[in-house]
Formats: C-alpha cells, sequence, structure tokens
C-alpha cells in the first residue's frame, strides 16, 4: 500500500481516513511493526493511534470495539504469539461477516 497516496500537499493524512476504523485498525497494527527510523511509519502509527483513541467506541460493533481496545493495550512486539493468537481467534468467531 502507498501511504503517501493518502496525504495531501502539506504531508498530512486525509482525516477521511479516520471514518474506517478496520482500516485504521490494520494501519495501527502494521504501523507497529515499523524499525527505528521508518519515517512514514512512524508518521502512520502517531495519526492511526490518535484517530483509534479518539473515536467513539460507542458507536462501533462490539467486535470491532473490543479489537481496537485489545490493540490499544497491547502492543504486538510485546504479546506473546501464541496468547495473542488465542485472542485473534475469539475475536473472529464473534465476527459476523465470517
Amino acid at each position: 500500500m502507498d501511504i503517501a497516496f493518502h496525504q495531501d500537499q502539506t504531508g498530512k493524512f486525509n482525516e477521511r481516513l479516520a471514518n474506517d476504523i478496520q482500516g485504521m485498525l490494520s494501519l495501527y497494527e502494521a504501523a507497529q511493526l515499523r524499525f527505528h527510523g521508518e519515517e512514514i511509519l512512524e508518521e502512520v502509527h502517531d495519526f492511526t493511534l490518535t484517530q483509534l483513541t479518539k473515536s467513539p467506541t460507542t458507536q462501533l460493533s462490539h467486535f470491532l470495539a473490543a479489537q481496537v481496545k485489545h490493540s490499544l493495550g497491547q502492543s504486538l512486539r510485546k504479546g506473546m504469539p501464541r496468547l495473542e493468537t488465542r485472542y485473534y481467534m475469539s475475536f473472529y468467531q464473534e465476527d459476523p461477516l465470517t
């Protein structure tokens, strides 16, 4: 995905992206895997963290609100892979789209 495509002339991310919470969550989780010095991913991380933090979880489905809460509370790098797998399995068992 070309992240720069979603930036305006000043380098700011398009605020319309914040309407897609599932997309924001995916970007946030991908940006957590950045390496030191990857400026664009650091900007993506900051932008998505801000948007996810200020998004009203009361307007989200229970499934998506639980995912956002878990992702904001637990870094992918700090989590134990086996435990994280169990969380995601339980999340996706509740997913109405699957």
